[in-house]
């Protein structure tokens, strides 16, 4: 059988991912929910949320809307707009419709569109209009901004799978202007971005694996698995980089523990498929990243346990156990693979010498990718 080409070399989710959700993790107050100066919304705010969303019908809502879209703040604008969303049809033939649209493109664009896109409304007709409507505003707004506006706004189109050329070439010339001072959890979200969104732009990842040389011993795991998975997926892996990144995360650190090893279980899958792309020689960072692959072997899902599959196959990892745990796993979920991740795991688990359950030779067996 050929080797085919690993499981996350179209789209992440990483891990949804895109798993987008599970590359990027807030961790603290939604922007949408921080005050200016400190504390927490106004409690009226919160209120009319819930209101908005208990809405149950299109004239319901926009009555709430032109009651009080005087008194919106960000996050009321965004619920709105959102909950206009779970209607197929009726909002946006209210009158009130277009002051909200008019104030949502007002508003702070990089907050709105974040938070727009962490609410997952994406194919609705409203949600279309939305995304629309605020190419011609993110695009102004890049320049200049400050850059976690930027990231914001890049990271909310990828991950919605918006294609906006307009913007991404936007987000490129600045992030040109200032690369030469970005920390490493910047770098990381430009690469994701422009990777999900398949925005090609060879000289923009040039500029960011140099910069990422100067502050490789600033990485964090997480950093290095949405950079990894971003130059990969953009077919532009960086062995030698990748390389040194994965020693450097590989270093004995808390209760010795290494970075490498206290990462996730999914965004350890991401690096590990990125570190194998890029066919980068350090079997210490593989062995380690058998270790959280065996240590959260019941709580992975699928995609995570076919990256790790194929990721461990290709490095030739020298590894029967973790190959037989797979092997058991693939046996016991059979009926919960995608036929393309049956297709990579059967290769991975064949190349290493590993046999087939009866479960999992069926299910592959079923697969159009396999059979005939």
């Amino acid at each position: 059988m050929q080797a085919p080409h690993g499981p996350n070399g179209a789209e992440s989710n990483g891990h949804e991912t895109n798993k987008p959700q599970k590359t990027l993790k807030p961790s603290a107050a939604p922007p949408i929910y921080v005050v200016a100066g400190g504390g927490r919304r106004p409690r009226e705010a919160g209120e009319l949320d819930g209101r908005l969303r208990e809405a149950n019908k299109p004239q319901e809502l926009m009555q709430l809307v032109a009651s009080h879209l005087p008194r919106f703040d960000i996050g009321n604008l965004v619920v709105a707009f959102t909950s206009a969303a779970k209607f197929e049809e009726g909002c946006d033939m209210h009158p009130s419709w277009s002051g909200l649209l008019e104030r949502l493109l007002d508003s702070d664009v990089a907050k709105a569109c974040w938070a727009f896109a962490k609410l997952r409304f994406v194919e609705e007709p409203s949600a279309r209009s939305f995304w629309q409507a605020m190419v011609e505003p993110a695009s102004r707004r890049i320049p200049g901004a400050r850059f976690v506006d930027v990231s914001m706004i890049c990271w909310a189109f990828a991950a919605t799978d918006q294609v906006s050329p307009a913007v991404f070439e936007a987000a490129s010339l600045e992030t040109r202007s200032i690369v030469h001072e970005l920390p490493p959890r910047s770098l990381a979200g430009v690469a994701w971005a422009f990777a999900r969104a398949r925005h090609h732009d060879a000289g923009l990842y040039q500029l960011l694996a140099r910069r990422s040389g100067e502050v490789l011993s600033e990485f964090t795991a997480h950093d290095a698995a949405s950079f990894c998975w971003g130059f990969a997926t953009a077919e532009m892996p960086h062995t030698q980089l990748f390389e040194q990144l994965a020693i450097h995360l590989n270093q004995p650190g808390e209760r010795n523990a290494s970075p490498l090893r206290r990462l996730s279980a999914p965004l350890a899958a991401e690096l590990c498929w990125a570190f194998a792309a890029a066919s980068i020689q350090v079997p210490q960072a593989f062995a380690t990243l058998a270790e959280v692959c065996m240590s959260n072997m019941e709580m992975l899902e699928t995609e995570d346990v076919v990256g790790f599959a194929w990721a461990f196959a290709t490095a030739r990892l020298d590894n029967p156990t973790v190959f037989r745990a797979i092997a058991d796993y693939a046996e016991r979920f059979a009926g919960r693979f995608r036929h393309a991740e049956l297709q990579v795991l059967a290769w991975a688990l064949q190349s290493s010498g590993c046999s087939l359950g009866p479960c999992f030779a069926a299910a592959a067996g079923r697969s159009p990718y396999l059979s005939g």
